[in-house]
């Protein structure tokens, strides 16, 4: 069974912050062109250090700013998988355990079964030799009284 992840909140909040922050591909209401970023109003929600204000009250982001977050996040994420990995593993050996258990058990049915086998085939053939003798003396009975 799995076990919940025991991860202190900084971190969680971390990674629900990233994913609150969206990205966005855009084009510069000036004409400037196409460009991709993320909004900084919901930077400015969770990161405030790394968004700023020019003159006219235009947010921008800081992106170098951005990255200790961005390698927290992978931090982060390269725990749980390894955490997760260490549960998937643990898992897969009780499994395994289980499964050679059940591959015992079911060996020693099919051994229980072919010694039933055998004991069903020595009395069938006991019984078989009894029929025989007995057809033998009631023959020899018969012989015998027609003579």
């Amino acid at each position: 069974m799995a076990k919940p992840l025991n991860s202190d909140l900084v971190h969680r909040t971390r990674i629900s912050t990233l994913d609150s922050i969206r990205g966005v591909e855009f084009d510069w209401k000036n004409g400037n062109g196409e460009a991709v970023g993320i909004v900084a109003q919901e930077v400015q929600s969770y990161m405030r250090r790394i968004v700023s204000e020019d003159e006219d009250g235009y947010l921008g982001v800081q992106y170098a700013s951005l990255t200790p977050y961005l390698v927290e996040a992978v931090k982060e994420q390269r725990q749980i998988i390894e955490q997760q990995k260490q549960e998937h593993e643990s898992e897969l050996a009780q499994l395994q355990t289980k499964l050679q258990q059940q591959q015992n058990e079911i060996n020693a049915l099919k051994n229980q079964m072919a010694q039933m086998d055998q004991k069903i085939e020595q009395k069938l053939a006991e019984l078989l030799n009894s029929i025989k003798t007995e057809q033998i003396a009631s023959n020899s009975r018969q012989v015998m009284a027609a003579k």
